[in-house]
């Protein structure tokens, strides 16, 4: 004798159990945030979290009003943004008055050098932050920033971010990365 099954009826599982999304977020996520993040302080030119110190021994640097996570912005490296033609030209005529330092900070993006002159004296902070060599606690990024005229069109910028979690109080420093002998001849402390 033969049993003849009955069919059987499909359902969604969506029909017994409601459609749960997750909370989380993905590494691409975060990602695109943290990027977010900082064009929109680059654009804003915030810097209130940090604080001008004089110290004893090395003159002026930046203090850190607040704690810093890991990878977080901290502030840009802000000037000119020049070619690197107009920098050497720039860097020779500052070679002249030794009462005027020199605040270059040379870099390449897409394929083209650049270079931010930040020697003027003005109201950002970036070009205050110390050298340190054995012990940063922050390092330079490059970031491509569409500009507030046309948002098509990006410039970039060089900002700081913490290389490592960083306390409130804490001086703020960055490896200038220059490592050029006759530099160091004349500023024995590039070498800390």
């Amino acid at each position: 004798r033969s049993v003849k099954a009955s069919p059987v009826k499909s359902h969604a599982i969506t029909e017994c159990y409601p459609i749960r999304r997750s909370s989380r977020k993905t590494k691409s996520l975060i990602k695109k945030e943290l990027a977010d993040e900082i064009i929109n302080a680059v654009q804003s030119k915030y810097e209130g979290d940090l604080e001008i110190v004089e110290f004893k021994d090395k003159g002026r640097g930046v203090v850190a009003k607040r704690s810093f996570t890991r990878g977080e912005y901290v502030v840009e490296y802000a000037g000119d943004l020049i070619s690197w033609h107009e920098a050497k030209s720039r860097e020779s005529e500052y070679a002249l008055d030794t009462s005027v330092g020199c605040y270059m900070y040379y870099f390449n993006a897409r394929n083209t050098n650049y270079c931010i002159d930040a020697t003027a004296e003005s109201d950002r902070l970036g070009r205050l932050l110390n050298h340190s060599r054995r012990t940063p606690n922050c390092l330079t990024r490059l970031v491509w920033v569409p500009t507030l005229d046309n948002p098509n069109k990006e410039l970039p910028h060089l900002v700081i971010v913490a290389k490592r979690d960083i306390d409130q109080g804490e001086e703020l420093t960055y490896d200038y990365g220059d490592r050029d002998k006759s530099a160091v001849e004349v500023h024995p402390w590039l070498k800390s």
